[in-house]
């Protein structure tokens, strides 16, 4: 979101206000309105190939359309990876709650583990914009050409996504299917 004004700005060129404003809004609800249609599909995916799988894909789905985002030639490019930013984040959120309720014995397990991963996820609203701000003054050399300051943020983000489908796939058992519902 910090960056969100500087990126408009670069790829559209334009000093308008009103203008930079508009396009930042359908960006963040581009982000946000993806989620809507996608959840219910990663979801269903989640249930029939397993969620670990669904769980790496939403990941690294979410990591390449962050890196695209940050290197979009255009206002449009960017408005697609904003789209697909939100479509592959979508595969993350569902997929972890339904793991949880399927490997958390006992509703008092269960709650406590509900409980971490909603206070992880509201810390990651809390913390995640504020290291976003503080990566852009950070200088970033990738040995071609420079890195414009507001595409770091989305660079870093990225790579972490990438750690955590990693983790997700050497520490989670594969192809954890749900069991039968009593």
């Amino acid at each position: 979101m910090p960056v969100l004004p500087m990126m408009v700005e670069r790829l559209a060129g334009a000093t308008d206000q009103t203008f930079n404003a508009r396009q930042i809004g359908f960006l963040t609800a581009a982000y946000v309105a993806a989620p809507v249609g996608a959840a219910f599909l990663s979801g269903k995916w989640s249930y029939l190939i397993g969620r670990r799988s669904v769980l790496v894909v939403g990941l690294i789905g979410f990591a390449i359309t962050l890196a695209a985002s940050a290197l979009a030639p255009s206002l449009p490019v960017l408005h697609v990876g904003r789209i697909l930013n939100g479509g592959f984040a979508a595969a993350v959120g569902p997929t972890a709650l339904a793991f949880i309720a399927d490997t958390q014995g006992g509703d008092d397990r269960r709650t406590r583990a509900f409980g971490r991963m909603s206070m992880a996820s509201i810390a990651g609203f809390v913390v995640g914009p504020t290291l976003g701000g503080l990566a852009v003054g950070l200088k970033l050399d990738l040995g071609v050409a420079a890195v414009p300051p507001q595409t770091v943020p989305f660079l870093l983000a990225s790579g972490l996504a990438v750690a955590a489908a990693l983790g997700v796939w050497s520490v989670l058992p594969g192809n954890l299917l749900p069991g039968p519902r009593c």
